[in-house]
């Protein structure tokens, strides 16, 4: 990486990165421009097409993402057994794909879930599911990733109105108004009660934000500008 960072400084005319420190790292400092990543599409992901149809005061929590260790989405069974033990029909929807066909980490997940006894509480879905649908019909977006640049499905999880609690080593630069960051090193039980706060102060209410500045369309013609020479 840090060869392709000097060829980038020295050949490149502008360089975008989705953050601030990515930019820095391959622009160097004070160099560069932040630019939004094509991200949302906002006629799917829309709260408008989906009726809010978690009404009946079960946590129901998504994760949307390869299967893999730094997604960790053994923390999110870890959190449902917590739940469980005093809300046990909160549910795990899990959506993704393990990153190659040797990887373990799916096995070692089914594992746990058999284990503690959550084979009722978890869903698996592809990764070509219906997203904005699940996403409707969920309560909290998790991502207890242990790393992640800019995640789009916290955002697109903002556009659809929903409450995203997600790790403290994740960019903050994906908070729209409704992430929610906490360190993984205070452990599953103190994510739990947290999220049980959560409802308990806010019931299952979802707050709708403007995403226009995400949207696919109008960011792809901001880079459009560029290209023509207008920026």
């Amino acid at each position: 990486m840090a060869c392709n960072a000097h060829v980038i400084r020295k050949n490149a005319t502008h360089v975008f990165g989705v953050t601030a420190g990515a930019v820095e790292y391959m622009a160097g400092e004070g160099n560069g421009i932040v630019m939004k990543n094509p991200t949302i599409a906002l006629d799917r992901f829309n709260p408008e097409l989906y009726p809010n149809k978690n009404t009946d005061g079960t946590i129901r929590m998504i994760m949307v993402g390869s299967f893999s260790e730094r997604k960790n989405q053994k923390f999110s069974i870890e959190i449902l057994r917590e739940l469980c033990k005093t809300r046990p029909d909160s549910t795990l929807t899990l959506i993704g794909y393990p990153r190659s066909p040797k990887e373990p980490y799916l096995e070692q997940m089914k594992q746990m879930i058999k284990d503690y006894d959550l084979e009722n509480n978890v869903q698996f879905l592809p990764q070509d599911a219906d997203i904005p649908l699940a996403m409707s019909e969920s309560t909290f977006l998790m991502m207890p990733s242990v790393q992640e640049g800019l995640p789009n499905v916290a955002l697109e999880a903002q556009a659809m109105g929903l409450p995203c609690y997600v790790s403290s080593d994740v960019s903050t630069e994906c908070d729209c108004g409704l992430c929610h960051f906490l360190p993984l090193e205070k452990g599953a039980a103190y994510w739990a009660e947290t999220l049980i706060e959560h409802v308990n102060k806010h019931g299952f209410e979802k707050k709708y934000l403007d995403m226009s500045e995400w949207d696919n369309e109008k960011i792809c013609e901001d880079y459009l500008e560029y290209y023509r020479g207008n920026k």
